[in-house]
């Protein structure tokens, strides 16, 4: 009878053993769960604070292409104005000076012999 006892105490204990492995295993998984837990969060705050800046970068971007497709639709403009005008002076001027010559009026020749 006391061997048998002595197995069984044997085997409680056996089992205490299991058992003290098994609650500090628990507990370092708890612990990393809660650490786990924190760096999620801290993430998921970052992430949220990415978000609001990356559109804020966005919009600032998007201003900016508005503001040099209209500085580019300016210079093109201004562009075409200037070679219409430098078309308009050139032609003014050819025209002025063909038309210089032939503004000469011709006096009607008088024929000795008919008058």
């Amino acid at each position: 009878m006391e061997k048998s006892s002595r197995h069984l105490q044997e085997e409680v204990d056996e089992v205490t053993v299991i058992m003290q492995e098994n609650l500090n295993r628990v507990e370092e998984r708890s612990e990393k769960l809660s650490d786990l837990d924190k760096r999620s969060e801290i993430l998921r705050t970052h992430s949220v604070r990415f978000s609001k800046t990356a559109r804020k970068v966005k919009v600032e971007k998007q201003k900016e292409n508005r503001k040099m497709k209209l500085l580019l639709a300016g210079g093109v403009l201004l562009a075409v104005l200037v070679l219409i005008i430098i078309i308009a002076v050139v032609c003014s001027h050819s025209s002025k000076s063909v038309d210089g010559g032939a503004k000469t009026t011709i006096a009607p020749s008088v024929n000795a012999s008919e008058g």
